[in-house]
């Protein structure tokens, strides 16, 4: 088995957009992050939700710097692609992305 990168992304503050905003609108940023996953990840990784904010990626392993900057594309493209119809003028937008992530080597037979 190859090594490969176990990443977790989970979306900051969803709660406050669900109980500002709606459930709608939540559901919004979070399509907005599965749209990111899709646009930055290459084709043969994998990824699921995990919970209703989390996601699990699955990675061919890289370099740190690779994967760190990968996770950085994906929470850069999420963060500018949440329409600016969601923001609240006087609240701003109180919605980020962490993640982390952890090489994982295989074993042989």
């Amino acid at each position: 088995m190859d090594d490969f990168i176990v990443a977790f992304v989970d979306i900051d503050n969803l709660k406050l957009v669900n109980d500002d905003q709606g459930h709608l609108v939540g559901d919004e940023v979070v399509a907005c992050l599965e749209q990111s996953i899709v646009d930055v990840v290459s084709p043969n990784a994998y990824f699921c939700k995990w919970g209703g904010d989390e996601y699990v990626l699955l990675l061919n392993s890289g370099k740190s710097e690779e994967v760190e900057s990968l996770l950085s594309d994906i929470r850069n493209t999420f963060l500018n692609s949440i329409p600016v119809s969601i923001l609240s003028i006087d609240k701003g937008l109180p919605v980020d992305l962490s993640y982390g992530w952890e090489r994982c080597t295989g074993m042989s037979a």
